[in-house]
């Protein structure tokens, strides 16, 4: 399941109207995926935000007898209910534009702020081996590729010349990654596969990772799904090697170019 299909489905899903597989297959999905995650969890806490707010409470306070003469009860109930109504309405559209806003705020510099950025390259690139997908410009050749995401992405990429036989470049694709546009490069290292992120530095933050030194540079390593994700910053850019493989086989993908000083 595409992240296009859960936000298709995502109402039938939290009606339970949605059949045993697609229901299982959608959670499945969002297991793995945590911006689809993040936004069904979004719509289920504005349901519960509605439903609280336009509750309508089933017993009415009691009335003194002396009251309940013809007409009466409905005339005295009648504009208190409308009221009611209308500010729960009032509410619960002023909760939705400030949650808009709140999202709009949180998210408007593109900087992920619930999900670590290992957890978004981990399962972005899991999404690509996943769904199969294939590179969007097939080359080995470090030059050529990095031409063609800064043309594509805008991004100064420059790939490591570092290539042999055990580690080879099989090309590359455009994506995003929290509505940033990043460098998606894919090798082979033997005859695993791993991937190289490319992002503006500025984007994302490495706050969870962990530092360690090789080769006398700094770089950031961490852990997740099942993962290992090694960084390096390099000419205001991030790049970020992913892989099952083990920390020590990434660390040709952050091999220093030849202009850059240490």
């Amino acid at each position: 399941m595409k992240c296009g299909d859960v936000r298709e489905y995502v109402f039938a899903f939290l009606d339970s109207e949605l059949d045993a597989p697609l229901s299982i297959e959608l959670q499945r999905h969002l297991e793995r995926c945590p911006v689809c995650a993040r936004e069904v969890e979004i719509e289920r806490t504005i349901r519960k935000q509605l439903e609280t707010m336009l509750e309508i409470p089933d017993k009415h306070p009691p009335l003194d007898e002396d009251s309940l003469r013809p007409g009466l009860t409905t005339i005295r109930q009648g504009p208190a209910l409308h009221r009611w109504t209308f500010t729960a309405i009032s509410t619960a559209v002023a909760l939705l534009i400030g949650l808009a806003m709140w999202l709009w705020l949180t998210q408007a510099d593109g900087r992920p702020t619930e999900t670590h950025f290992a957890d978004l390259v981990v399962t972005d690139y899991q999404h690509f081996l996943d769904n199969r997908q294939s590179v969007q410009f097939a080359s080995e050749d470090s030059a050529e590729v990095s031409g063609w995401l800064q043309t594509k992405t805008g991004l100064k990429v420059t790939l490591p010349h570092s290539q042999s036989g055990h580690c080879t470049l099989v090309g590359a694709r455009e994506c995003k990654i929290a509505r940033r546009t990043v460098g998606f490069v894919l090798y082979k290292i033997g005859d695993m596969p791993a991937s190289l992120i490319v992002a503006d530095s500025r984007a994302f933050d490495l706050d969870h990772f962990s530092q360690v030194h090789h080769e006398g540079r700094t770089h950031w390593v961490d852990r997740c799904k099942g993962h290992n994700v090694v960084a390096c910053e390099r000419d205001n850019l991030l790049y970020a090697a992913v892989s099952s493989l083990p920390e020590k086989e990434l660390f040709c993908l952050m091999t220093a170019t030849s202009h850059e000083s240490n």
